[in-house]
């Protein structure tokens, strides 16, 4: 291998290592906060948290593999073309084909890594999964398990327990409703417990001491069996659930399966399309690669930064096309091979186009021409835009940092030293949320996609469900952009020495933190502002529309059917409908306890329920009242109409709202933090919510002052150096918060901290960083 072509593979390699980086941080952030869960849980071994990590990459390896190829071609050539590099080639008789051999190299080993993603880790990563998904699942669900709280995961069992021992052991105060049958469910009622999970078999076996069980029939009320006991095991199976990483059937199919697999059966287009992905992803490792070539030398007359902008431009139009040909396929408009392998063949034709039939290349700059009629336009409009000047053109004083604060102090704002530190600021920043946003948007269709073909969902459907879902992309993205747009501008400055001519003058780099201060806190109050009036309504169309893709049925905001719900003294409302029209309960069951011991006292039935405002009490009737005494025996009545003015909780109190913490502002989620708390439902992870929703705003402020030591550190090394450190530091970010989230939910860290926690991290390393400034 020649000097030039190793010279070019250096190139190539560092902006793609970079892009590879951002794009896998990107499509793992998700899986990070899950597996950050699993982390906090005691009984969940660092081994299968191995696993689980390594069993996760391969799918997100299909996707970053070929996306970092596209960009470090790009961005590789673009910079190789904006220095001048390829004119020099050229003048001294090296031809554009010669560039094509590292980047074939390069992108044929793409190819080979993504290629052995797809057909050999993937399925073993798959098989891995499964064999651990019930193994985490028996763990995670005892030890999941909170006091108080009516926990509905096992099946066809509603659980409650009144205290927990020590290290989630051993239970006090146990009710257990079996709802094989729903209208007849059977009681156990148990002073203690314990949950041991047997994995061998697959079940949950659950040993209950000094306890009752009540089998009771609904079309007889005089039949009621009470039973006691010493000693009771019941068995579960565990119920099973994705631990982190979901797998499809078709995922699990070896190269040669997957292929027979196609060959008949009803699923065969399914089949047939996942056995070309497994190549045609890998192949687009070559399509980027060869079609990055033109595109990267535009940068000769448009400069570096049209490498940025095209790639993420091939990869959003390359996706696209993937998708439309994919679904197509698996419908039947198309063959599903060629459905599959579409969008590569429209790359192989552009490039082909412009390589061989452009007729070009035997002149020396044959490429570049080839793009004339593209690169005039974009050189034309570059040329209207009023450039950035710096800030001794602005002044015309051949102290540009003096002049540029002449005859001011810190105050007052703005001066032109801050108007063209924070210019710069927000157009990196702007540039960047949008790249940022078209990248998890692209991501987000890409894990939806085999639901969006197997449930038949159009793509207006998918573009209502990305609108919906901005808001909320640009909540979560503000700091990184923000922090990564800081960053990016000190490095430039830096590196014009700009900074030295500011220090220079005499002038302090806190006096530059100000305009960039003042950016932070106003990203923040608008974060926060968004979060109080904009989010809760977007999320709940997008969460709609997120269940129409994946097949679910419609989810309501307003649910009135939470059938188990505990009262304002020591008992629970178990029901079969509530109407909150006519304030009616139907097939009212309540079952009232004694704290010691934890035993029924006494069981309430009606057949129907009214409310009297008058009276302010429940109307029981058609029903019956049973009470349970210390030498066991029972005391039997039935009613026609019988107020029971002891039971205080009004229609208002069953009338709950289920929702999620995203589609509540601040002052909602309080509100109903309040009402489930009351109810008996566990409400420590809706608190590490509410706490966040005032700690996550402040973290634009919080980047930016993190941002701005970690700027002059790297600024002389460059932007590109500047966009590697802010990945690393959001990514950090995302598994503190995730780790600290995940504590917080279990209860084992104050909710306060848990919430707050990452912010607090992060600030006070940025004050020690920023107070320790050379300025």
């Amino acid at each position: 291998m020649r000097l030039i072509e190793r010279y070019l593979l250096r190139e190539i390699a560092g902006y793609a290592t970079l892009g590879f980086g951002v794009f896998l941080f990107i499509l793992l952030t998700p899986e990070v906060l899950r597996l950050s869960e699993l982390l906090a849980r005691e009984n969940v071994a660092l081994q299968q948290m191995g696993k689980l990590l390594l069993s996760a990459l391969p799918a997100k390896l299909t996707w970053a593999i070929p996306l970092g190829v596209l960009a470090g071609v790009l961005m590789g050539l673009s910079r190789v073309a904006a220095d001048s590099e390829v004119v020099a080639l050229q003048s001294a008789g090296i031809s554009p084909k010669r560039l094509l051999r590292p980047v074939l190299l390069f992108a044929g080993a793409g190819t080979l890594l993504t290629f052995a993603a797809t057909s050999l880790w993937g399925p073993l990563a798959a098989r891995t999964v499964q064999q651990l998904q019930t193994d985490l699942a028996a763990g995670q669900i005892s030890y999941e398990i909170k006091p108080r709280v009516f926990d509905e995961r096992l099946p066809n069992y509603i659980l409650y327990i009144q205290d927990i021992a020590e290290g989630a052991a051993r239970w006090r105060g146990v009710f257990l409703a079996n709802l094989s049958q729903p209208l007849n469910p059977t009681l156990t009622v148990a002073e203690s417990g314990l949950m041991v999970p047997d994995l061998e078999h697959g079940v949950l076996r659950i040993h209950l001491s000094q306890g009752s069980t009540h089998v009771y029939s609904a079309s007889d009320p005089e039949r009621y069996s009470v039973s006691t006991f010493e000693e009771n095991v019941l068995v579960i199976p565990i119920p099973k659930r994705a631990a982190g990483v979901e797998t499809r059937a078709n995922a699990l199919l070896g190269f040669g399966e997957l292929w027979r697999a196609g060959q008949s059966g009803e699923r065969w287009r399914s089949a047939r399309a996942d056995f070309h992905r497994r190549l045609a992803l890998p192949a687009a490792c070559l399509g980027f690669g060869l079609i990055a070539l033109p595109l990267g030398l535009l940068a000769e007359r448009t400069g570096r930064a049209i490498g940025f902008v095209s790639a993420v431009m091939v990869a959003l139009g390359y996706y696209f096309v993937f998708l439309f040909g994919d679904r197509m396929g698996r419908e039947g408009n198309l063959p599903p091979g060629f459905g599959v392998w579409l969008a590569n063949l429209i790359l192989l034709l552009s490039f082909v186009y412009y390589f061989f039939y452009s007729n070009k290349l035997r002149e020396g700059h044959g490429l570049l021409k080839s793009f004339a009629g593209i690169r005039s336009k974009l050189t034309a409009a570059h040329s209207k835009t009023p450039r950035r000047q710096p800030l001794g053109a602005q002044t015309g004083n051949g102290n540009p940092a003096l002049a540029a604060i002449r005859d001011n102090g810190w105050f007052p704002l703005p001066r032109t030293l801050d108007l063209y530190v924070a210019r710069g600021v927000l157009f990196h920043f702007a540039l960047l949320l949008l790249a940022l946003l078209l990248v998890f948007a692209l991501f987000t269709v890409l894990e939806l996609v085999d639901e969006i073909a197997a449930n038949h969902i159009a793509w207006s459907v998918v573009v209502r469900f990305l609108w919906y879902l901005l808001p909320q992309l640009v909540y979560w993205l503000a700091p990184l952009a923000l922090l990564l747009g800081v960053l990016v501008e000190l490095a430039l400055l830096s590196k014009r020495n700009e900074l030295v001519a500011i220090k220079g003058a005499g002038i302090s780099l806190y006096r530059v933190a100000v305009p960039l201060l003042a950016i932070g806190l106003a990203a923040s109050a608008f974060l926060f502002w968004l979060d109080l009036a904009f989010l809760p309504s977007s999320n709940q169309r997008q969460e709609i529309l997120r269940n129409q893709i994946k097949g679910r049925p419609p989810q309501t905001i307003f649910q009135v059917d939470r059938r188990w719900i505990f009262g304002e003294e020591p008992r629970i409302y178990h029901y079969a409908l509530f109407d909150p029209g006519e304030n009616l309960l139907g097939q009212l069951n309540v079952l009232e306890f004694t704290a010691e011991p934890f035993t029924l006292h006494r069981r309430l039935f009606a057949r129907r329920a009214h409310w009297d405002s008058h009276l302010r009490a429940w109307i029981l009737e058609e029903g019956w009242e049973r009470t349970f005494h210390p030498d066991l025996t029972v005391g039997y009545s039935r009613f026609i109409a019988e107020g029971h003015p002891e039971l205080t909780e009004p229609p208002s109190y069953f009338q709950k709202e289920v929702r999620e913490s995203a589609q509540m502002n601040w002052a909602e989620l309080g509100g109903y933090i309040a009402e489930l708390r009351q109810s008996g439902f566990d409400t420590t992870g809706l608190t590490v919510q509410w706490h966040k929703k005032f700690a996550y705003p402040l973290m634009a402020a919080i980047m930016v002052l993190l941002a701005f030591p970690f700027g002059f550190t790297l600024g002389a090394r460059g932007a590109v150096n500047g966009l590697a450190l802010g990945i690393s530091i959001g990514f950090l970010y995302w598994v503190i918060s995730g780790f600290l989230e995940a504590v917080g939910n279990l209860g084992l860290l104050p909710a306060v901290l848990a919430g707050w926690g990452p912010a607090l991290i992060f600030l006070f390393s940025g004050v020690y960083l920023f107070l320790r400034i050379e300025t």
